[in-house]
């Protein structure tokens, strides 16, 4: 597949931080409903419980990229 390569009478527009008004942006996602009026709430950061007396199992943890606990996996190992 080529690369992709402008047309010559194609103008490219560069932006730089300065140029993005946020406020407008953040507007525009409350109005289409795409932007989170209030984050979720994450689970619990306590740790993990075990019924079994003196557990030896392991427990992992999956994180989302924002490294929210989304779930954890506990591997019950009797002593």
């Amino acid at each position: 597949m080529p690369a992709y390569r402008p047309r010559p009478d194609e103008q490219l527009v560069t932006l730089s931080p300065g140029d993005l008004d946020y406020d407008r942006i953040e507007r525009l996602e409350r109005e289409l409903g795409i932007g989170d009026a209030e984050p979720e709430r994450p689970i619990r950061r306590a740790p993990s419980v075990c019924l079994t007396k003196d557990c030896a199992g392991e427990t992992h943890e999956i994180r989302t990229w924002s490294d929210v606990l989304a779930m954890r996996i506990h591997y019950c190992e009797r002593p």
